[in-house]
């Protein structure tokens, strides 16, 4: 297994290349993002909005139509921002999904 895979990371993660968004409590409108890749237990974004560690927030993975073989089926998820790096003008946002 590839060392990169692991990281700070408790199991390996994928890149997925599902389109995904994420709010916070205190937004009204969901802000696009793009993943980095996926585990068990979190997902490693990229976006150019502002975070910080600690919060809560919510994020939409669209499945897309070839993985359904219906329609797009939004799947919403509560997490919690662990840990924000910068990249060129993209900030890297790894979270952890809360259970609900």
């Amino acid at each position: 297994m590839d060392p990169q895979s692991f990281g700070r990371r408790s199991g390996p993660r994928s890149p997925i290349p599902f389109p995904i968004s994420f709010k916070t409590s205190d937004d009204t409108i969901e802000r696009p993002a793009r993943i980095r890749d996926m585990g068990a237990g979190g997902i490693a974004f990229f976006s150019e909005h502002d975070l910080h560690p600690a919060a809560k927030i919510e994020v939409v993975l669209l499945i897309p139509y070839e993985i359904t073989l219906t329609e797009t089926l939004p799947v919403r998820m509560s997490a919690e921002v662990i840990r924000i790096d910068q990249c060129d003008h993209l900030r890297s946002i790894a979270v952890a999904i809360c259970p609900s």
